[in-house]
């Protein structure tokens, strides 16, 4: 019976990210459930795009500090 509300569960979920609609499940959860994430493809102006609509950059620039050297921070866009 687990099984089969598991799989039910799962197919729902399916349906749910195949018509558009977000979900809060974790990617480990969505793996256990079997449902399958699509792959999503986006160009480099697609990207440029989203980052200034959402005021996002690629880098950041650190914090400097005698001795220790710049880092960057890379922000990622997740498209669902």
């Amino acid at each position: 019976m687990r099984n089969s509300i598991k799989k039910a569960i799962g197919e729902t979920v399916q349906d749910f990210i195949n018509s558009g609609l977000k979900t809060s499940f974790t990617e480990k959860e969505l793996n256990s459930l079997g449902v399958t994430i699509p792959e999503v493809r986006l160009t480099n102006n697609q990207i440029k795009e989203i980052r200034e609509k959402l005021s996002l950059s690629q880098k950041k620039k650190g914090v400097k500090k005698k001795g220790v050297k710049s880092h960057y921070t890379m922000f990622v866009v997740s498209v669902v």
